[in-house]
This record gives structure tokens, C-alpha cells and sequence, in this order.
């Protein structure tokens, strides 16, 4: 996906993948604008792949599909 999509670290947005993107364990905070997918509102919550969270930032998949 790139750098800089989230507000996280470059080391701690590596570690999201694909799959927790789609299983929404991405470990991005939650937020009361869940349709918000700015870097400004991805923040960081805990390591990907450690907590289950619903998010709409599966939707940056688009972005992926759309480079593919």
C-alpha cells in the first residue's frame, strides 16, 4: 500500500497485511468516524494481528486492487 497511508510508525504500518485489513485486526484505534481512512484518523492501538476491532479501513484494498 505504500508509506505514510496511516499515522503509524513506517516499522508498525509494515506490519499490516492484507488479511488483517480483511479480518479487521490491523490494530488501528478505533474511532467514532469509522468511515474515516485519512492517515489523520488511522492511528496506532496495538501490534496487527493482536485484537479484532471493526474499522472501514478494509476499504484501502480498493487502493490496492486499483494499483494491481
Amino acid at each position: 500500500m505504500g508509506f505514510n497511508w496511516t499515522s503509524l510508525t513506517v516499522e508498525k504500518e509494515n506490519l499490516i497485511t492484507c488479511k488483517h485489513l480483511l479480518t479487521m485486526t490491523s490494530g488501528i484505534e478505533d474511532v467514532e468516524n469509522e468511515d474515516c481512512v485519512t492517515p489523520d484518523c488511522l492511528t496506532y492501538k496495538a501490534d496487527a494481528g493482536t485484537r479484532w476491532a471493526y474499522h472501514n479501513v478494509y476499504v484501502k484494498l480498493q487502493d490496492i486492487i486499483a494499483q494491481a
